[in-house]
């Protein structure tokens, strides 16, 4: 099997970029290895009412490649997405991806000294060096759930709200079920770090019975505080995910 030099997981901006540089260094013998059938990673996959970046469009560009054609101050997402298109047609770089190539594993192998990349619905992969320039949207959106107390005494809980909101615009599934609180915690408000992580310590666990997806995103009203969400994600993390990020959200009141 043949082995090629540099194996790039995935095609939004890390990823172009780093066939952008190779190219430049005279390393051509790249494949980037996309999951979706287009260029463009976040800004491909988010598409929601709104969706723009809250870094300067005049600082939003490759310094090699500046981009003369914002209409705005902060780039919305479709100005970004046509960006990163032009971008791979200019460079050229639409031969050396391979869409819908979803990179499942990677090991080592030490008698060949290269990495085997296992492709779901492809033939493995051999590469000498691996850059790894892929992200991708959580498997589940998991609110911060209430204790039953507190849930009862206000009739609803406002990150499972704003949660419904999030997944309908992002299309992560939402898990409301999966992670429950077992007791009531102290108002933190008054107490020392070190009180705060004993006040949260067990307060959450998953459901009997269910387990985590691997990648999972927690979200929490802006009230939230760290210990909180640390509690929550170990809950999470012994029930099987391996990645948990916290999505601290609001509601914007039109």
């Amino acid at each position: 099997m043949k082995i090629i030099d540099v194996a790039i997981v995935g095609a939004g901006f890390g990823g172009l970029c780093a066939a952008i540089r190779l190219r430049e260094s005279g390393v051509d013998n790249v494949a980037i290895l996309e999951r979706s059938g287009e260029v463009g990673g976040t800004w491909r996959d988010n598409v929601y009412p709104g969706c723009a970046c809250d870094v300067p469009s005049h600082m939003y560009s490759f310094s090699f490649e500046p981009n003369t054609r914002w209409t705005r101050p902060y780039p919305q997402q479709p100005e970004i997405q046509d960006y990163i298109l032009r971008l791979t047609d200019t460079y050229r770089l639409r031969p050396l991806i391979r869409f819908h190539s979803d990179v499942r594993s990677m090991r080592w192998l030490a008698d060949r000294s290269c990495w085997e990349l296992a492709v779901e619905g492809h033939p493995p992969l051999l590469a000498r060096h691996v850059a790894a320039a892929g992200s991708r949207l959580p498997q589940a959106l998991v609110p911060l759930p209430l204790h039953a107390a507190r849930y009862r005494e206000r009739g609803f809980n406002q990150a499972e709200v704003i949660a419904r909101h999030v997944a309908s615009r992002t299309g992560v599934p939402l898990d409301a079920l999966l992670l429950q609180r077992l007791r009531a915690t102290a108002p933190q408000t008054t107490l020392s770090a070190s009180e705060r992580r004993h006040n949260c310590t067990g307060a959450f666990a998953a459901r009997p019975g269910r387990r985590s997806p691997a990648r999972v995103a927690l979200l929490d009203d802006v009230m939230t505080t760290g210990s909180t969400a640390a509690a929550a994600a170990e809950a999470l993390r012994a029930a099987g995910a391996r990645h948990v990020e916290l999505w601290v959200c609001a509601l914007a009141l039109a």
